[in-house]
């Protein structure tokens, strides 16, 4: 039977890609014959997806277990509505203000808490979920606390052009569109030279330092591009709803994106997109039969780390690799003992 050289397949690496590509090409045609609930509906999935793609991306790669992705997303939803309150300022120009914004926002938190150590990060993230969600209900006057802010989207007026304020549909489209490009980024940076360092660097802090690299440089990076893409989501939450409240500071949000993650499968590309897809409208259907609908997710996540701990996609992709050693037979199927211990050699977690 003809294989495939690894080589080969990982120059290939962004076939998949293109074959999704072109699945999603039909989407607005698709989406003309749905009623505004499903955009929303799957809106709502896109920008959840996002944020367990920011765990995803300090966790799963970085190897530093955040609490305070939900802090950043309410953080890019507050500055979304602050800016989008004005008036006169373009959702794209919103978008890209409230990234960066959450990304000052991670990187002055990660310069404080890295240097803390692993476990002392993790409390550190805790505190701040906690602190953000106390500190918004009480600065009433800049975030309305629970009664939150509204506020509507009028049109922008850049370089004499109108750009009428989108509709659900057109929301959609943005959302997933940008779900896309983050995922396609992710998956490219993540088999570069950049990606494999990173990856060293969670595999063994101590080794990666003796290499040379910059254990505190490249993890801050990190934390600050997670920080950034669940402002992002938070900003995409903001636009789509029209309306944000100190409930986004929830730390029970960043828990639920952690959850996603472990199920679609930790430190691969699209994990946290499974997770969402399987959850989300599992505990819509739960809550519409049992009040406590968290249960039974919860008895699903305890099987998972059991049965999966590498995931659904980690589990799956396992059971290919050793199909395709089956069908190669013993010879081929052998890979050398040892690897290298610099990025070049690092292939786990794409």
């Amino acid at each position: 039977m003809a294989t495939v050289a690894p080589d080969e397949r990982a120059r290939r690496w962004w076939l998949p890609w293109l074959a999704a590509a072109c699945v999603l090409a039909p989407l607005p045609l698709v989406s003309s014959a749905l009623n505004e609930f499903w955009h929303f509906f799957f809106t709502e999935m896109a920008i959840l997806a996002l944020l367990g793609v920011s765990f995803n991306i300090v966790y799963g790669y970085g190897g530093r277990h955040s609490f305070c992705q939900g802090m950043f997303y309410g953080f890019g939803a507050y500055v979304t509505a602050w800016l989008a309150q004005r008036g006169d300022v373009h959702p794209i120009l919103v978008l890209v203000a409230a990234t960066l914004a959450a990304a000052g926002v991670a990187f002055v938190a990660g310069v404080i808490f890295i240097r803390t150590g692993t476990h002392n990060f993790t409390i550190a993230t805790v505190i701040l979920g906690i602190v953000a969600f106390l500190a918004g209900n009480t600065l009433r006057w800049l975030t309305g606390g629970e009664d939150g802010l509204n506020f509507t989207l009028s049109a922008a007026q850049i370089a004499g052009m109108t750009f009428p304020p989108p509709s659900m549909r057109g929301k959609l489209h943005l959302t997933v569109a940008i779900l896309f490009v983050v995922l396609f980024v992710l998956a490219w940076v993540m088999r570069s030279t950049p990606g494999k360092i990173v990856i060293a660097i969670r595999e063994n802090e101590l080794r990666a330092q003796y290499l040379g690299y910059g254990v505190f440089t490249w993890t801050l990076v990190v934390f600050t591009i997670g920080g950034a893409v669940a402002g992002l989501a938070g900003s995409l939450y903001a636009l789509t709803v029209n309306h944000v409240s100190t409930g986004v500071f929830d730390i029970g949000l960043s828990i639920n994106a952690i959850v996603w993650t472990v199920v679609g499968g930790l430190g691969t590309v699209i994990g946290p997109v499974v997770g969402v897809l399987l959850l989300l409208p599992l505990t819509d259907f739960l809550s519409s039969l049992i009040v406590y609908s968290q249960i039974p997710v919860g008895i699903l996540l305890v099987l998972v780390v059991t049965f999966a701990p590498e995931g659904i996609l980690g589990r799956l992709s396992r059971g290919s690799r050793d199909v395709v050693h089956a069908e190669r037979g013993p010879v081929e199927a052998t890979e050398p003992a040892t690897q290298s211990a610099t990025p070049g050699g690092v292939t786990r977690g794409d």
